[in-house]
């Protein structure tokens, strides 16, 4: 900001000044909306005079512009924050350990997964096999990636158990058996 929006006494005239404007000693006394007060030459200030609509529109632009600044340091804020959380998580609990923070969460994804991936592999339902093995897909890249290396085998789990279901009802057709 470099301008300065100034009034009378009164609240009845305005001017909106810059900083750096020279202004002559007088005893016309303005304020600004902050509490600071001046004494200048009336006739100095007529250069600077707006009208209320013009003072008011002023106002509103920079309180505007002062908001947008004020959100861009927070998104900034909010970006190395997360940068630094994601340094913490991504970062070995040891310096001998390839798992990171992150590994606990992940086990718990598991954990939750788990259940319904067992359900989806065995119901022989072609799409809640395809559920199940996408669901496991996305936890096996998070464990991997929290340090916890279970290679494919999460992610070829619901085909291994669809097979078993699929063999066990060949064996008790053959045998006369209800699966």
């Amino acid at each position: 900001m470099n301008d300065i929006l100034w009034r009378n006494e009164e609240d009845q005239r305005h001017f909106i000044i810059p900083t750096d404007a020279p202004l002559r000693n007088g005893c016309y006394r303005i304020t600004r909306f902050d509490g600071g007060e001046a004494h200048c030459s009336e006739s100095c200030l007529a250069s600077f005079e707006v009208t209320e609509a013009q003072a008011h529109e002023w106002a509103k632009q920079e309180f505007g512009a002062a908001l947008s600044d004020i959100r861009q340091r927070i998104d900034r804020k909010i970006g190395r924050t997360r940068a630094a959380l994601k340094t913490a998580r991504d970062t070995p609990i040891a310096p001998d350990s390839a798992v990171t923070a992150d590994a606990l969460p992940a086990l718990l994804a598991l954990a939750k997964a788990l259940p319904g991936a067992i359900l989806g592999s065995l119901s022989g339902d072609p799409e809640k096999l395809r559920t199940a093995q996408s669901n496991l897909s996305d936890v096996q890249k998070r464990l991997n990636a929290a340090g916890v290396d279970v290679e494919d085998k999460l992610a070829a789990f619901p085909d291994r158990l669809a097979a078993l279901r699929e063999d066990f009802r060949r064996r008790a057709s053959k045998t006369g058996e209800k699966s």
